[in-house]
């Protein structure tokens, strides 16, 4: 708010023109970002107070919010502002987490502007909140495509303490960002604004002092008109002040002792200030307040009565200014006072001052420890944690910590675990464990069960294989001791089986999850029953237990729908789309859909939306909708990246290798780079997955290479939920390149699956078709003409049933070649000339490649490819046949691996006897 009456706004016409552009850029359909920059007090508020009046003209909607004006903001202040309800949410604060917050405030946003467009104006943001900055970021990332223009205004000042210093370099990495910085006023300018401010001309000479001295700044120059305004014109004019802290100080001292009383308790409360609070400060009836807030607005500090029965200054900078002026001895009692009133008018309702209580509170505590400070940062901070403000939630429980005095170890331990909980929250993994550890050696030393066992349930697994342990360890130690209750005891069981699983301890995490639902079906508490069933279904995820995850489920989705919690039922229908992979039922994931996507937007968040839409593109996939499948993934990967999840890069790069598989690898996913992931336990699948690329690619040398260092099968470790997956693409790298052994011991291990998909990781992000299609790539490779036919047969019937013709394609493929290499090219040719066209229509180019050659009447090959294959035949090597034919060993090499896609070989043996027989004829 501000208290200038419009009028002419000096100096300022092109960064108002600056702005208006924006806005029409803004109109088309893009958001637009303005940050208007500048020190305190050179116009900015001004600016944007004019620039909201002429847009409103314009019938484009402003909505407005400007900082707290101390560090006493609730949580997400400016967007409380911009919903128009301060002191809540507007029923927001109940959402699953702040990623769903957020999306619901760009929803909001665009429904403001779906019309007639928006202007988001904030102001003086190095004073805002850390929830309310974060999530403006996010939100400005969830608005490029709406006709919105964000103006945010900040002080050039950087404090490195200061939230929006955090945020800062986000917002100016903004792809359409106008940066406006504005300067001081010319000295005509100034002139004309000190004698309109004073009321009455200004001495040359004066006039040029107070340019030299206020360098253009407008605040500077309305406070230093006041005070020449107020001098008396006979006298001779007053030394000025050098800086605006004095001068603010001179023209304080010039006011009545109730005006100068009122300001000083006023300016210790912030921009926006309750008289209430004020008069309950200073003793007296707000009645007997008005005639000083009339004195003070007069003087230009106020802007007299507000709404709500508020007093609010005309500018934060010269509110500043006065408490600058202030004896710290004077602060700390105003703030103390300042507390204890708020805490008495609000009686039973603090919850909306929490922030506010815990400012003051800390203030007064500036000298030593402080009980008051530290119990109501605690209790911010719970609030903090209960809207989802995670960030400051961890900082207000670390003022707890900070101010505390004389608490007991199991106080202390306990404001800890809160710590913990916040920092993990908020993504600060280092400072979640060191707070636990410190809170698990006070349960320590005092032995105390009760303790460790909320230590040990405070962090969650999370894929880091230091951190899963220490929950593991932490989880054993408190189930060793003996006197936990029954639901205690079930939630350590299922936490433990979380962290087995994700440790790889597969036959704990099963045992400790069916005792933890054991005893949570016992208890019948429906908050133990959701995470045991969790912990259950973790634990039996995978091809070996579908119909007890399917009645998992049904118990999820059934516990969800009774007690209306979407997030359970979301998670249940999850559960239950994975059975329905392993047994390729796409039309009763697709019949899933509809109901998914009620339970993901009533969780929402990006969680959520990922799981949707990764849902929706393995679908996709499956069908052979590529086009959709890749849209699909990419939009669930932009829009889980936000959160830097250690997920989102595997399940990227698994879903374009599958995508690849049909359409053709990239050169990307050929790179070891892509495949490079931190964390170990991942080592075996990312050089399965990374061989089964190159050999798509036909680059069958480098695949041997990434293939030995597997190991034997006999010695792989595959996790339940990865088995089928894996157990596949190592049998299918294997037989490419004609390794018997390996290809045998896999064959025989898939085959008890013949029936199933081959799925691997949550949402069938892993889809390879029926096992029989392995199974007969297997047979092919093994020269089992009988089986190939017989599995691969099946394989495409079945693929046919269920709609994925993409694998249908590939079955058909792989039996030509397989006839072909039985012997009957006749066959071998009528089958290829069948699912040609399916496949070209499908786009998948290396398959139709493949059944082309095979289609070709004579000789497949063109001349220097036959004579390649002779040499090969002969026995020679790439590097033999490149100084036979005078050409590189790349070329050679590449030579080869045509032969081999053209007549859908998989290794040289088969060439050479191709080219053996060929010369026979």
């Amino acid at each position: 708010m501000t208290c200038r009456p419009p009028g002419e706004l000096l100096g300022r016409a092109n960064e108002l023109a600056r702005l208006h552009v924006s806005l029409d850029d803004a109109m088309t359909g893009h958001l637009r970002v303005v940050l208007c920059s500048g020190e305190p007090g050179i116009g900015k508020t001004a600016l944007l107070d004019r620039f909201a009046d002429e847009t409103a003209t314009r019938g484009v909607r402003v909505l407005r919010a400007r900082s707290f004006g101390s560090a006493g903001a609730p949580p997400y202040w400016l967007w409380r502002q911009v919903l128009g309800a301060p002191n809540s949410l507007d029923g927001l604060d109940s959402l699953a987490d702040p990623a769903a917050l957020t999306e619901r405030l760009a929803d909001r946003v665009r429904q403001a502007a779906a019309d007639r467009g928006v202007v988001l104006l904030i102001d003086d943001l190095h004073q805002a909140d850390g929830p309310s900055l974060a999530t403006l970021v996010d939100v400005m990332r969830l608005l490029q495509q709406g006709r919105v223009l964000a103006c945010l205004a900040h002080d050039d000042a950087r404090d490195e303490s200061s939230p929006w210093d955090g945020v800062r370099l986000d917002v100016l990495g903004e792809p359409d960002l106008e940066v406006v910085k504005l300067s001081g006023l010319s000295r005509v300018d100034s002139l004309l604004h000190l004698s309109a401010v004073a009321g009455r001309p200004v001495p040359e000479s004066v006039a040029a002092e107070v340019f030299e001295t206020t360098r253009g700044n407008p605040l500077f120059l309305g406070e230093m008109g006041r005070y020449l305004g107020a001098w008396p014109p006979q006298d001779q004019a007053p030394t000025l002040p050098r800086s605006l802290d004095d001068l603010v100080s001179r023209r304080v001292r010039e006011l009545s002792l109730p005006a100068r009383r009122l300001l000083e308790d006023a300016a210790i409360q912030g921009d926006s200030v309750r008289t209430a609070v004020v008069a309950r400060v200073l003793e007296t009836g707000q009645a007997e307040l008005l005639d000083a807030i009339d004195e003070a607005t007069r003087a230009g500090f106020l802007c007299g009565s507000a709404p709500g029965g508020r007093v609010e200054f005309d500018s934060g900078v010269v509110r500043a200014s006065i408490v600058a002026g202030l004896p710290l001895s004077e602060r700390v009692s105003l703030h103390r006072r300042t507390a204890l009133a708020i805490e008495d008018l609000a009686a039973g309702g603090v919850a909306n001052h929490l922030g506010e209580l815990t400012y003051h509170w800390s203030a007064a505590a500036s000298v030593g420890a402080s009980a008051e400070a530290s119990s109501w940062a605690r209790r911010a901070a719970d609030e903090a944690m209960r809207v989802l403000a995670f960030g400051e939630a961890e900082r207000l429980y670390g003022l707890a910590l900070e101010y505390a005095d004389g608490l007991t170890d199991i106080e202390r331990a306990d404001l800890l675990l809160a710590l913990a909980a916040a920092a993990f929250r908020n993504g600060h993994l280092p400072a979640a464990r060191r707070s636990c550890i410190e809170a698990l050696d006070i349960a320590r030393q005092l032995e105390s069960a009760e303790l460790l066992a909320n230590a040990a349930l405070t962090l969650e697994p999370c894929g880091n294989p230091t951190w899963d342990g220490d929950i593991h360890r932490w989880c054993s130690e408190a189930l060793a001791l003996s006197t936990h209750d029954d639901a205690t005891r079930a939630r350590l069981l299922a936490r433990l089986a979380q962290a087995a699983a994700y440790c790889g301890f597969y036959d704990e995490a099963d045992v400790a999850s069916a005792q933890a639902l054991s005893l949570a079906d016992e208890a019948q508490e429906l908050d133990l029953t959701i995470g045991a069933l969790s912990s259950r279904q973790l634990a039996r995820s995978g091809p070996d237990h579908v119909v007890e995850v399917a009645s998992l489920a049904a118990r999820m989705i059934a516990a969800g729908t009774a007690w209306r919690r979407p997030e359970a039922e979301m998670w249940g229908r999850l559960w239950l789309i994975d059975t329905y992979w392993y047994a390729g039922r796409l039309a009763e994931i697709a019949a899933e859909l509809p109901r998914l996507q009620w339970t993901t937007e009533q969780v929402g968040g990006p969680y959520a939306r990922w799981h949707l839409l990764v849902t929706r593109a393995a679908l996709a996939l499956a069908r052979a909708e590529f086009d959709d499948a890749d849209r699909l993934v990419r939009e669930a990967v932009d829009h889980f990246e936000r959160l830097g999840h250690p997920a989102v890069h595997g399940a990227s790069v698994s879903f374009r290798l599958l995508l690849g598989h049909h359409r053709g690898q990239p050169e990307e996913m050929l790179s070891p780079v892509t495949w490079d992931f931190a964390d170990s336990r991942w080592d075996l699948a990312r050089r399965l997955f990374r061989a089964f690329a190159l050999v798509d690619a036909q680059r069958l040398d480098e695949a041997a290479a990434v293939y030995q260092r597997c190991g034997v099968p006999e010695g792989w470790e595959v996790a339940s939920i990865f088995r089928l997956v894996g157990l596949a693409v190592g049998a299918q790298v294997a037989a490419a390149l004609g390794l018997a052994d390996d290809t045998q011991e896999l064959r025989e291990r898939l085959t008890p699956y013949r029936g199933q998909y081959v799925v691997g990781g949550a949402g069938g992000t892993n889809f390879l078709g029926p096992v029989e299609l392995t199974l007969g790539k297997c047979a092919v490779a093994l020269a089992d003409w009988d089986s190939a036919r017989v599995e691969l047969t099946a394989a495409s019937s079945l693929c046919r049933q269920i709609g994925a013709p993409g694998f249908q394609v590939e079955a058909d493929c792989e039996l030509a070649t397989a006839v072909a290499r039985a012997g009957d090219r006749a066959a071998a040719t009528r089958l290829a000339e069948r699912t040609l066209p399916l496949s070209s229509a499908l786009g998948m180019t290396p398959w139709t490649r493949r059944l082309s050659a095979m289609t070709e009447q004579g000789d497949p090959l063109t001349p220097r490819e036959s004579e390649i294959a002779t040499l090969v035949a002969q026995g020679l090597s790439n590097r033999e046949i490149a100084e036979a034919l005078v050409i590189s060993e790349r070329t050679a090499q590449n030579h080869v691996q045509h032969i081999l896609g053209k007549l859908g070989y998989a290794n040289r043996a088969q060439i050479a006897a191709w080219a053996t027989r060929q010369r026979s004829r």
